[in-house]
C-alpha cells in the first residue's frame, strides 16, 4: 500500500484515510529493491490512490525495472503524459474505478467536480492511442443501480475501445464510513443490475464480471456442514504466500486486515522483508492450534473436528477480515460467518 492518501472522497471508501505516517519514496524504492533480491515473484501497488502519492513516477519506474507487472487502480483522470509514461515503464493494463457519468450522481457518490467525467473520457482517449488495455470497476450504491444509471455507463463504456472488462461489485461495509446502511444498494436492485447487464454482454465489446452478485437475493448462506465448509469455502492465501506493507509500513496478512494488531508482523523502518515473513506473529498465526485459543466462550473452533483442514497451514479456509467485520477485531479466533458453527450475524452486510 503506497499511501492511504486519494484524489476522490467515496462515501464507501475502504481505507483509513486519518494516517499520517506514510512511508517516503525513498523507504518505499528500498522495499521494493528488498523484494527483488530475495526473489519475490509478484508485487501489487496499492492506496489509497497510488497515483495521488506526489513521487508515484519514481516507484513505477522502479518496479518496471525489476519487471514487476502490477495492476495499477485509480479514480483519477490522468494525463497524456501520465499515461505514455505508464506505457514506457510496461504498464499494458490499468483499472479505473467509475460509478456513474453523471456530474451530479459522481458528487454525491465520490465528490468529485463537474468536469470529471469529461477527463474520464479524455484519459480513455489517450489509453486507446497508447494501446493501454482499461478494465473499469462500479460499486454499486443506492444511488447509481437503477436502470437509466446502468444503461447510461454502459452505452458510454461501448464507445470506449480501450475498455476490455467492466466488472460490477455491491458496496461493501466499512467501518471507516458512517451510513452504510443509508447507501446499500437494495437486493432487488443488485438483482436487477445483474440481469440487465447480463442481457447485454454479448452486444457490448467487452466482458462483463461480478463481485458478490447474481440472479438472485443477496443472503449470507452457512454450509450445511463443517465438512462441506472446508470443502467448499473459498481460500485465503494471506501469510501463505503473500503479506501486505501498509502506507505507514506496518506488515499485516492482508491489506484489509489494516491495523489490526493481532496480524501486524512489525514495521520495514526497523525490519528486513525476511525478518517479518518469519515474524512470530506471522509463525503463530500460520500454525495457530486449538490448544492456542484464548476466547473459549461461544467459540465452536475450540473443538471442532475440522480445525486442522479450516485453519492451519497453507491455504486456510477462514476470512479473518469479514471475521473482524461481523464479531469485532478482538473476536479473530472465532469461525468464519459461512460456517454451520459460526455466531449469528445480525447485521445486513455484504460479504
Amino acid at each position: 500500500m503506497i499511501t492511504t492518501q486519494c484524489r476522490t472522497d467515496c462515501m464507501y471508501c475502504y481505507a483509513d484515510r486519518n494516517r499520517k505516517n506514510d512511508l517516503t519514496s525513498w523507504q518505499i524504492i528500498k522495499v521494493i529493491d528488498e523484494a527483488h533480491d530475495m526473489g519475490v515473484v509478484n508485487l501489487a501497488l496499492t492506496g489509497g490512490d497510488i497515483f495521488a502519492f506526489p513521487d508515484w513516477k519514481e516507484v513505477i519506474r522502479k518496479v518496471g525495472q525489476y519487471g514487476f507487472t502490477p495492476l495499477l487502480s485509480t479514480k483519477i483522470p490522468l494525463k497524456e503524459d501520465d499515461i505514455y509514461f505508464l506505457k514506457e515503464s510496461g504498464i499494458k493494463f490499468l483499472q479505473f474505478s467509475l460509478d456513474s457519468i453523471f456530474p451530479s450522481t459522481l458528487q454525491t457518490m465520490v465528490r468529485v467536480k463537474e468536469d470529471y467525467i469529461d477527463n474520464v473520457k479524455q484519459m480513455f482517449e489517450y489509453c486507446t492511442r497508447a494501446g493501454i488495455k482499461v478494465t473499469v470497476r462500479t460499486v454499486l450504491t443506492k444511488h447509481n443501480s437503477d436502470s437509466h444509471e446502468i444503461d447510461s455507463l454502459c452505452t458510454f463504456l461501448s464507445t470506449q475501445p480501450c475498455v476490455t472488462s467492466w466488472v460490477l461489485t455491491p458496496a461493501f461495509y466499512s467501518k471507516y464510513k458512517n451510513g452504510y446502511t443509508d447507501y446499500r444498494a437494495s437486493d432487488e436492485a443488485l438483482v436487477y443490475a445483474y440481469k440487465m447487464t447480463k442481457t447485454k454482454s454479448l452486444s457490448v465489446g467487452f466482458s462483463i464480471l461480478y463481485n458478490k452478485m447474481d440472479g438472485e437475493k443477496y443472503e449470507l448462506h452457512p454450509y450445511e456442514t463443517v465438512d462441506e465448509f472446508v470443502a467448499k469455502n473459498q481460500i485465503c492465501n494471506a501469510n501463505s504466500y503473500s503479506m501486505s506493507i501498509l502506507a505507514d509500513g506496518n506488515a499485516t496478512a492482508c491489506e484489509m486486515l489494516y491495523d489490526n494488531p493481532h496480524f501486524i508482523f512489525g514495521n520495514v523502518r526497523q525490519h528486513t522483508l525476511r525478518e517479518l515473513w518469519n515474524s512470530d506473529v506471522a509463525l503463530r498465526m500460520y500454525s495457530y492450534t486449538q490448544q492456542m485459543i484464548k476466547q473459549k466462550e461461544n467459540n465452536a473452533c475450540t473443538e471442532c473436528k475440522v480445525y486442522a483442514d479450516c485453519k492451519l497451514g497453507v491455504g486456510k479456509k477462514v476470512c479473518y477480515v469479514d471475521i473482524a467485520k461481523v464479531y469485532g477485531t478482538d473476536r479473530y479466533e472465532y469461525p468464519d460467518p459461512r460456517c454451520p458453527q459460526a455466531l449469528n450475524c445480525e447485521v445486513d452486510l455484504i460479504l
